[in-house]
């Protein structure tokens, strides 16, 4: 089995040699790596004619000293016939050798009996789970699943893996110095597959030590290879080039976390919605998408590769170069400078905060109608492990920064039971009130001192409950309807990679392994369950009357436009006050009837249909005495 030769072969790992030259043509694989059923002959070559191949499939690095070498001239050729890595370089006449090029060869059935080698610690949870997989059906699953999605594999010498200074047995340790050399195969199951030399190093904050299952962040760098890993593994995306990707595994939202109240909460879906919640919002977030994940040739299970949202990230969605922005992971600096932020940060807490002239310049620092987009999702998902941390923020070097929060790790969401101090009255995530959280008040650079310090200004106030409505009401992103129907969309993308999921991970916190067979899975997941009886339907209106009590949402409803039957050919549109009192103010133009820099054209509604000339976009708003209902656009055409 090849499972039991790696565990006899990674006690000779090396380095990587100084001779390595970059300009050397790589050695040829006849096959490409991935999924096997039957063994075939692999056929290594070397160009030019003088050249040869050094290659290895014991898990160390080819070298001038180490490996088998072919006939100067000649292929070579192998009789590949169970889960396999191998690794060559290319040797030219004059005693150069190559970078080394990777492809692993995985026959799934033999995944299915992964156990841990005699050789490597104990600590290394590796073992498949036999119980589960007495089950005739959950084993097929499993090898169906290798082909549904795509699959990464990451080879590593076993010293920095899994020696002593190996990276995942020191999943604490991060920097520079514990970033290790690796191989990264994108192995796709339409046969587009890459594979790259890159660094990796352990992703993550709490995840480090209160999970066995741990990220990878990986970097692309000239010292390993490619400067870019080129290649458009995110359907859709315009970004076809990365400079660092991480593989995450969503801890928190997992049954690969300690925590049993986390790990009974576990759908694995929670930062998915947000991520996409926050893109569909109209701002910028991190694409994802499932993978599988192989290490040195073990099934590691699934991860979330997703883009890093840091100045390449930046760059590569706002243009110009990475250096053009500055970047903190929550108050972390990670590139640039902290002057703009700083700038920032003086006029919030400033205390005329509330004036016309104050907020003009926070708008240029801050991209305010982003800012509460996320502010939204996360009040409607009840993120509990946020505010002061677990987000990105990224401005422009410019006078006008536009700094915008991008949301990450939001894996603590739409919980029904959360036992704490700060939940006594032991509300769901239906009823809870995050704004009451004295962490907002108590924050003094994060989410919280910028909503609390905003929340004293009128225009923002205002907008704050445009932008409630505009996504709140029906068939907006966080309507009942939307919301469930994505969180229902994402679980079923995730569901039918659970089994190999729960075969690899599924026991390592439990005696009896979690997965989707369990009545815990039908109650977080059913149209039964708490999450889609509860939750969605009630969750719109509910966060509507918390933001009403937090004064982000006005007391007068915005009124009801829609389209009537042309008159003679003309346009036209009504309205409805949905509020027992006041009157309904809008415009033809597109201007805002609450903005007093615009009193011409904007018009009472008489309760008479209204006739248009020409498409346009209506806006209008209800008002009684001072008070101003959210907007209400509707497009006539």
């Amino acid at each position: 089995m090849a499972l039991w030769l790696f565990g006899l072969i990674f006690s000779n790992a090396q380095e990587a040699p100084d001779e390595l030259q970059s300009n050397l043509i790589l050695p040829s694989f006849s096959r490409p790596g991935g999924f096997y059923d039957n063994p075939f002959h692999l056929v290594l070559s070397a160009a030019p004619l003088k050249s040869s191949v050094i290659f290895t499939s014991d898990g160390t690095l080819p070298t001038l000293k180490n490996g088998q070498r072919g006939q100067t001239g000649r292929p070579v050729s192998l009789v590949i016939n169970e889960t396999t890595i191998i690794q060559a370089v290319t040797l030219d006449g004059a005693g150069n050798i190559s970078r080394p090029v990777t492809q692993t060869y995985l026959f799934p059935e033999s995944i299915l009996e992964q156990k841990r080698p005699d050789d490597l610690p104990e600590s290394l949870d590796m073992d498949m789970d036999p119980e589960l997989l007495k089950f005739d059906d959950v084993g097929k699953q499993v090898l169906k699943s290798f082909r549904r999605i795509p699959s990464v594999s990451l080879v590593l010498t076993h010293e920095n893996l899994f020696g002593p200074q190996g990276i995942y047995l020191n999943p604490k340790e991060s920097g520079k110095a514990w970033e290790r050399p690796c191989s990264f195969e994108w192995i796709s199951p339409k046969g587009k597959n890459r594979q790259v030399n890159c660094g990796v190093e352990i992703q993550g904050a709490s995840s480090r030590h209160f999970s066995s299952k741990h990220g990878f962040q990986l970097k692309f760098k000239s010292q390993y290879g490619a400067k870019k890993f080129k290649a458009g593994i995110f359907p859709g995306s315009k970004v076809k080039k990365f400079d660092s990707l991480v593989l995450r595994n969503p801890t928190h939202d997992s049954w690969v976390v300690a925590s049993p109240q986390l790990r009974k909460n576990a759908r694995y879906v929670n930062d998915a919605w947000a991520a996409e919640t926050q893109r569909l919002m109209g701002q910028f977030s991190p694409q994802h998408r499932w993978v599988h994940l192989f290490l040195n040739g073990f099934y590691w299970g699934i991860y979330a590769i997703t883009e890093r949202p840091d100045e390449h990230f930046a760059s590569s969605y706002w243009g110009g170069g990475d250096h053009q922005y500055d970047v903190f992971n929550a108050n972390r600096l990670r590139s640039g400078s902290r002057d703009q932020r700083t700038r920032l940060t003086q006029l919030i807490g400033h205390q005329e905060i509330h004036t016309p002239e104050i907020y003009r310049e926070v708008k240029k620092l801050l991209d305010v109608e982003a800012f509460i987009d996320y502010v939204l999702l996360n009040l409607y998902a009840n993120n509990i492990d946020w505010i002061d941390k677990n987000y990105w923020f990224i401005g422009k070097k410019s006078e006008k920064p536009q700094f915008q929060f991008v949301n990450w790790d939001a894996e603590i969401l739409f919980w029904e039971k959360w036992e704490s101090l700060k939940n006594l009255e032991e509300r769901t995530a239906l009823d809870y009130n995050i704004l009451r959280d004295q962490k907002i008040p108590a924050d003094t650079q994060a989410v919280g001192f910028f909503l609390t310090r905003l929340s004293k200004n009128d225009d923002f106030r205002r907008l704050f409950g445009d932008r409630a409505h505009f996504h709140l009401k029906k068939g907006g992103i966080l309507s009942s309807e939307n919301a469930g129907d994505r969180y229902r969309s994402l679980l079923n993308d995730v569901e039918h990679l659970l089994d190999a999921e729960a075969v690899r991970w599924g026991d390592a916190y439990e005696k009896e392994a979690l997965g989707m067979d369990t009545l815990e899975w039908e109650h977080l997941t059913s149209a039964q369950g708490w999450l889609f009886r509860e939750f969605f339907p009630k969750r719109s209106e509910k966060l509507k009357e918390q933001l009403k009590e937090g004064r982000l949402y006005p007391t007068l409803e915005a009124p009801i436009l829609a389209f009537e039957e042309a008159l003679e050919g003309r346009l036209s549109f009504t309205a409805k006050n949905p509020n027992q009192k006041g009157e309904i103010f809008f415009s033809r133009m597109g201007q805002d009837p609450a903005n007093p820099d615009v009193p011409e054209g904007i018009e009472r509604f008489d309760g008479k249909l209204v006739t248009i000339l020409r498409p346009t976009k209506i806006w209008a708003r209800v008002l009684l005495d001072s008070e101003w209902s959210p907007l209400e656009t509707l497009e006539v055409q």
